[in-house]
C-alpha cells in the first residue's frame, strides 16, 4: 500500500529497499526471501520516523502503526548510543542526504548526525499525529 501512495518509496528508504523485492510491471510487492517479521517491522518503524514517508506510511500501517514506530525510535536510540560510545561500525554505515556515507570519525560528526536525525524524527512524530 505504501508503494502504491508513493511509488519512490523504495528508492527513497534503503530499509524498505532491504526487506522488499521490486516488483515487475503488474505485479505487487513481495517480500524477500529469507526475511524476518523483525526485518519487516524495522523497515516500517524507519519508515515512520522518516518525515518524507511518515504520513503515507502512519495511513497504511495503522493498525501496526505504534508497535512499527516504537521499533523504529529504539533503532535511532541505538543509533544514538553507539555514535555517543564512537562505535565507527555504526557511524561508517549510516546515509548521508545524497548517498555518501560518512567515516566513523570522532571529530563532532557524530553529534551532529544525532542532532540531525532527532530533527527528522520529531518531523516525523509531529505530522503523524495529525494522522494517528
Amino acid at each position: 500500500r505504501l508503494v502504491a501512495r508513493r511509488p519512490d518509496a523504495l528508492e527513497a528508504s534503503a530499509a524498505l529497499r532491504g526487506v522488499f523485492a521490486a516488483p515487475r510491471a503488474g505485479q505487487i510487492l513481495r517480500v524477500r526471501a529469507g526475511a524476518s517479521e523483525e526485518d519487516v517491522l524495522a523497515a516500517a518503524g524507519s519508515v515512520l520516523v522518516d518525515p518524507d514517508l511518515a504520513v503515507a506510511a502512519g495511513g497504511c500501517l495503522r493498525p501496526v502503526a505504534m508497535h512499527a514506530l516504537a521499533n523504529g525510535l529504539d533503532a535511532l536510540m541505538a543509533l544514538d548510543a553507539a555514535d555517543a560510545a564512537g562505535a565507527p561500525a555504526a557511524a561508517a554505515s549510516e546515509q548521508r542526504e545524497g548517498g555518501s556515507r560518512r567515516a566513523g570519525d570522532n571529530d563532532g560528526a557524530s553529534a551532529v548526525s544525532s542532532a540531525v536525525r532527532h530533527e527528522r524524527a520529531c518531523a516525523a512524530l509531529g505530522a503523524l499525529v495529525h494522522l494517528l
